[in-house]
């Protein structure tokens, strides 16, 4: 990956430091013990000069920075491209140099206007949670500070996942791909930005969720793809954010190694169907009779987006979570009330959700199974 190099411009200030210090009309800052700490975190650009920005407009979300006063690093990206370098700040003085930027290609950039704004500042002002950069006294960017921001970009992008319908993602750097799983079948392959595509079809699923790994056999018109999710922490060496799968894609001779996480969802057309209410009527090869249960026939509400179910066995309430990437399926961490219940139904239908490992949709019925053999069946009601 092409990175550059963007050095900060020797600036000759000295010629604005009467007006600064006597100007009635601009903002000042007296920093106090502290102040330099209360730079440490995540900013988000919400100006840059005296221009008000949109988020929406950026294709990476909206441009930030994530400062370190003590190790006297800098972070961030431009809505685009992500970048490092080196800040160092005293009193009101501020300093960003040696910034390193990767060099990817976005419909909209301003990439050289937010460096120069990092580059050419010299000093800044604080006004509860925003902060100003100024050259002098000309303002060069605004940003507000945000708490950790990790664990909601995450839900964020996920989000924006399961409104399109994936429900497990990854993505590698350098070069840059991706895969989105949708549904049962198809897996979207993304190459240097849409430089290539494919749509992988799945052929074979070999494991389960309850094991370390799954391995995935696809086809794209004829090759063999081979994809390996693996459940064990993933360190994006970009962005830094933590995902908790690592995902190993062998394709056109090959291997790409990445980070992913499931959203919850699926495919709109085909499994996304699995988040509703659904009732059971058949346990294994017995047609369940309602009148052999205290409180009706067990039943589920499974909530992809939250990655949980509730339900009751037909006597006691239980509840757990959920996770799917196409038709491969785990319910997990079961929890139930400990009721005394009849017919020993209780163990046979917590099992039946703990042993299955994949799912179908047919008629508005949906069939949990372990390989081949189904499970349970359950109708839909809502």
């Amino acid at each position: 990956m092409k990175r550059s190099l963007y050095f900060l411009p020797l600036l000759t200030v000295l010629i604005f430091t009467a007006g600064i210090l006597n100007s009635q009309d601009m903002e000042t800052s007296q920093p106090t013990e502290g102040t330099e700490t209360f730079l440490n975190g995540y900013w988000e650009m919400t100006g840059l000069g005296f221009e008000n920005i949109l988020n929406a407009s950026f294709s990476k979300g909206a441009p930030f920075i994530e400062i370190n006063i003590k190790e006297q690093t800098v972070s961030g990206s431009t809505g685009c491209n992500t970048f490092s370098g080196k800040v160092t700040s005293e009193g009101e003085k501020i300093k960003f140099e040696n910034l390193l930027s990767t060099e990817m290609a976005c419909q909209y950039s301003r990439d050289a206007e937010i460096f120069n704004a990092l580059t050419s500042c010299n000093n800044y002002f604080t006004d509860n949670n925003k902060l100003t950069l100024k050259n002098g006294a000309t303002v060069t960017a605004v940003f507000l500070k945000r708490g950790d921001t990790s664990k909601t970009e995450g839900s964020e992008l996920r989000l924006k996942k399961f409104l399109k319908g994936i429900g497990f993602y990854a993505n590698g750097n350098e070069p840059f791909w991706s895969v989105n799983f949708r549904g049962a079948g198809r897996i979207d392959y993304d190459y240097n930005m849409g430089l290539e595509k494919s749509s992988f079809k799945i052929l074979k699923t070999f494991s389960d969720l309850r094991s370390d790994s799954i391995t995935i056999i696809a086809d794209d018109d004829g090759d063999e793809v081979i994809i390996r999710i693996l459940r064990r922490e993933c360190k994006d060496n970009m962005s830094g954010r933590i995902f908790p799968y690592e995902l190993k894609l062998n394709y056109d001779d090959m291997l790409y190694t990445g980070c992913g996480e499931f959203t919850g969802s699926g495919d709109i057309a085909g499994s996304y169907r699995v988040n509703d209410i659904w009732v059971m009527d058949k346990l294994g090869d017995e047609i369940l009779d309602k009148d052999k249960f205290k409180t009706g026939l067990p039943m589920i509400e499974i909530q992809m987006i939250e990655n949980r179910f509730t339900g009751t066995t037909g006597c006691n309430r239980m509840s757990g979570s959920f996770l799917n990437v196409g038709n491969l399926v785990r319910f997990d961490k079961i929890a139930t009330t400990k009721m005394m219940c009849p017919g020993g139904y209780d163990s046979k239908v917590t099992g039946a959700l703990k042993d299955c490992d994949n799912f179908e949709i047919e008629n508005m019925r949906l069939l949990l199974k372990k390989g081949d053999k189904t499970l349970a069946e359950f109708k839909k009601i809502d």
